[in-house]
């Protein structure tokens, strides 16, 4: 059974938090993102939060792996990036890498099952049997794209913990980032520049 999530206070909530993460130093932000979130269940509410404070602080990775495999629906990224459906004659980047010693972390876009990538699955008409939340109502496309941006976001804490780790061979790999939602939200109509200004301080990879 899905909880119904309200398209109406979604909207307002993700207005109210692009307003947040463009006003750079606005004092209790904390307080500001509690009240734009209020309305939703308390999973989505949280996964916002945190997701949003990803992106109110710049973070840098240095000479660390970070890598992201791009490219059209279809295209065959995931069977590049770690070959799920054990494809046979194709050796995944996450096999060869592991061979070599790395510690591959991977990172999969939308990240389906979890708050934020259930309501990018329930927009994009994602089976129900497959989510916990479904976004009752019409989201428009300029607000949507939002969601993919939280939905990224909320993985910068974890890479850069990862990536910390300056003793281990670690490398984090991942299916699409930024690029790709320029590329999608660009075809429907939404500001680039919009885009990026939200995604100033997002992790960014080293290797596309």
């Amino acid at each position: 059974m899905t909880i119904a999530v309200s398209s109406e206070h979604l909207e307002d909530a993700l207005e109210k938090l692009e307003a947040i993460v463009a006003g750079r130093r606005i004092p209790q932000k904390e307080e500001l993102l509690r009240d734009a979130t209020s309305k939703l269940p308390k999973p989505i509410s949280n996964s916002l939060m945190y997701a949003t404070k990803n992106l109110l602080a710049r973070v840098e990775i240095g000479r660390r792996y970070f890598i992201v495999l791009a490219g059209i629906d279809k295209a065959g990224k995931e069977t590049q990036c770690n070959n799920p459906k054990k494809e046979p004659g194709v050796e995944s980047l996450c096999d060869y890498l592991s061979k070599r010693g790395f510690n591959v972390h991977l990172v999969n876009l939308p990240t389906y099952g979890s708050p934020l990538g259930d309501l990018v699955g329930s927009y994009l008409g994602r089976p129900e049997s497959k989510r916990k939340y479904e976004i009752k109502g019409q989201l428009p496309k300029d607000i949507a794209w939002i969601l993919w941006s939280l939905d990224r976001a909320q993985h910068g804490q974890t890479i850069q913990t990862i990536l910390k780790k300056s003793e281990e061979r670690n490398l984090v790999l991942s299916k699409r980032w930024t690029e790709s939602q320029l590329a999608y939200q660009l075809a429907n109509g939404v500001d680039a520049e919009r885009i990026l200004r939200f995604e100033r301080n997002i992790i960014q990879p080293s290797h596309t």
